[in-house]
């Protein structure tokens, strides 16, 4: 198709106008980004919880499209060496590793997963892992995709704080059980313990059995307290759920229970210098986000996460004799009743608001109008653009064809009419799953924004199907538009080693306001009798 100079500087002035005034719409079109988040643990499980929370927050803070798939392991109930094979099974069926854009991997159970298939499922993406305990245990030295940070239990100041906060504590009971994680953190507490100069005498009951648990937890003298690190498995393997656990000891004992652990800061425990799974996992997703950004994985170090804060339960602290007074500055309090000042936060709110006076009445109005604009742009957009696609739906075709037929739509015609649909979408989803069938949907919809986007209006009205509408059209031009779209699908196909999807078109250029409903049944009409040709002939010659 030849163009004049002049018609060339019309697009061009076309195509800078579009992409400076639709900022939004082009990214809204864009392809959604996969990710895939994989979790050692159950859902319920306060850990993986707050892990999890995080990463989806500041991956939904973020500007990019996503598809957030997260798959829990639950290797607290089944160790991962007897679920391996079962699980890589499922995610391999769930999932194309190939066009998934980025991994996180959370605690330890799922890293050793990665490691044993990582060249059959993991080596296509990359990767950001937290909440290992020891990640000098694996090789990264050939794995440029991995980056990530090591979950980092401040066990040493926890000593300190008990010695602060709690002078008269001459024992420290560790109380752990025997999953991997348990295991880590015991290792982490002794190495700890090696640095610690202070007065305290350390006793441990782990690896034991939960009834011999519970039977040296109630033997623990007075002036001791006791620290405890996540419990699932105990020294025969049987899983206990740790908010079960947590119960049992804390009715088993009057002395004070402490955790490194924010999860654990509740119901009988007293509180902590704390690692919190929720930032760990904002950081890891802030590190992820850099990734997707276009930095490489291979470009950050693995370091651990930091972030640690004081906490403490107020509940627990009256029990034992503590207040506001005895914690260290910067210290938080959970679970503290409201003060006036916080249970009357709005009405005080209200008042002050008054007495600032009109001025600030008026800003307020300024910024609640500002917001009502803002929603009723995006009640526009849910209501008028396909969620999939990003063209205009069924609902902005059916106003666009009011439009033409009424006194705004005089100086359209003549008007171009193309009806498309895609062939066998039913099968692609049958055999190939719904997202591959979207993907192909997506395909179209790009060709058709390439082809006709400059100057028309196009919408998804149906599944598989599509319309364009050109105004004030040109029967040449239009004509080489189709055609140019139609070889664009062949290419297409041409292009793709694997399932090839097609299109079938009916076509219309109708010439009078009055004669378009007229010219809408045409081209639908066409259309569908250039699929059912097209069956027909396919049928015969096979």
């Amino acid at each position: 198709m030849k163009l004049s100079l002049k018609k060339v500087l019309i697009i061009i002035a076309l195509l800078g106008g579009v992409i400076f005034a639709s900022t939004t719409l082009v990214s809204a079109q864009e392809d959604v980004l996969q990710v895939l988040i994989l979790n050692s643990y159950h859902p319920t499980y306060g850990w993986a919880e707050e892990v999890v929370q995080g990463i989806y927050d500041e991956l939904l803070s973020s500007d990019y499209l996503m598809d957030i798939h997260v798959e829990f392991m639950d290797t607290k109930r089944y160790p991962v060496e007897d679920i391996q094979e079962e699980l890589i099974n499922l995610y391999s069926k769930k999932y194309d590793p190939s066009n998934i854009d980025l991994i996180f991997i959370t605690d330890d159970n799922a890293l050793k997963f990665m490691f044993m298939y990582y060249d059959e499922f993991f080596q296509y993406a990359p990767i950001v892992f937290c909440g290992i305990g020891f990640p000098e245990e694996y090789d990264f030295t050939d794995l440029s995709n991995i980056t990530g940070f090591q979950e980092d239990s401040e066990f040493l100041e926890n000593f300190r704080l008990i010695e602060t906060v709690q002078p008269d504590v001459e024992n420290l009971f560790l109380v752990a059980g025997t999953s991997p994680t348990a295991l880590g953190v015991v290792d982490s507490f002794r190495s700890d313990l090696e640095e610690y100069t202070g007065k305290l005498v350390f006793h441990e009951i782990t690896g034991l059995t939960i009834d011999e648990t519970i039977q040296k937890i109630q033997e623990v003298p007075e002036n001791s307290a006791i620290i405890v690190v996540p419990f699932s498995r105990d020294g025969n393997g049987e899983f206990m759920n740790w908010d079960s656990f947590l119960k049992i000891i804390g009715e088993s004992t009057n002395q004070p229970i402490y955790s490194a652990f924010s999860f654990q800061v509740g119901d009988y425990v007293l509180g902590g210098n704390v690692i919190d799974g929720y930032f760990h996992g904002k950081k890891a997703a802030v590190r992820g986000l850099e990734i997707l950004n276009g930095k490489s994985p291979s470009e950050f170090p693995i370091e651990k996460d930091g972030g640690h804060y004081i906490v403490f339960n107020y509940d627990e602290m009256q029990e034992h004799g503590l207040n506001r007074g005895n914690l260290p500055d910067g210290a938080r309090i959970v679970n503290e009743p409201q003060t006036i000042w916080y249970r009357y936060t709005v009405e005080i709110f209200i008042v002050g608001l008054l007495m600032l006076g009109l001025s600030v009445f008026s800003i307020l109005l300024l910024m609640n109008i500002r917001r009502r604009k803002e929603a009723e742009k995006r009640l526009r957009f849910l209501t008028s653009f396909d969620a999939l696609t990003g063209m205009h739906n069924r609902h902005s075709y059916m106003e666009e064809l009011q439009r033409l037929k009424s006194f705004g739509g005089v100086g359209s015609y003549p008007v171009g009419i193309l009806f498309i649909d895609m062939d066998d979408l039913k099968v692609v989803n049958d055999l190939l799953g719904h997202e591959k069938g979207d993907h192909y949907i997506m395909r179209v919809s790009k060709l058709l924004q390439q082809q006709f986007g400059d100057n028309s209006f196009i919408a998804r009205i149906g599944g598989d199907e599509f319309i364009v509408i050109q105004t004030n059209v040109l029967q040449d031009s239009w004509m080489e538009q189709i055609n140019g779209f139609m070889k664009l699908v062949d290419d297409e196909q041409l292009s793709q080693n694997e399932y090839l999807f097609g299109v079938a078109i009916g076509q219309v250029v109708c010439n009078s306001m009055k004669l378009l409903d007229q010219a809408i049944r045409d081209a639908d009409y066409f259309m569908y009798q250039k699929k059912y040709t097209t069956k027909e002939h396919l049928n015969k010659t096979t």
